[in-house]
């Protein structure tokens, strides 16, 4: 997505539960873009967003389950 909350967000999703391959290809992505495009970051605050709610890892997290009726 582009131009949200920040300048950029990588999303990466898949059905089933290999967390470390969903996270992998995150990764890959993001070392893309990294070698190509600087990445705002300080020493004390890490990864400079937008938003001051986002500064850090700006890593965020979430799982979405079926749950039988």
């Amino acid at each position: 997505w582009s131009n949200e909350e920040d300048h950029l967000r990588l999303i990466s999703m898949q059905k089933g539960v290999d967390l470390m391959q969903i996270y992998k290809r995150l990764e890959d992505a993001e070392n893309i873009i990294e070698s190509r495009l600087p990445i705002s970051h300080d020493d004390r605050l890490a990864f400079l967003t937008f938003y001051h709610t986002n500064l850090g890892t700006t890593i965020r997290a979430s799982v979405h389950i079926k749950l039988p009726k």
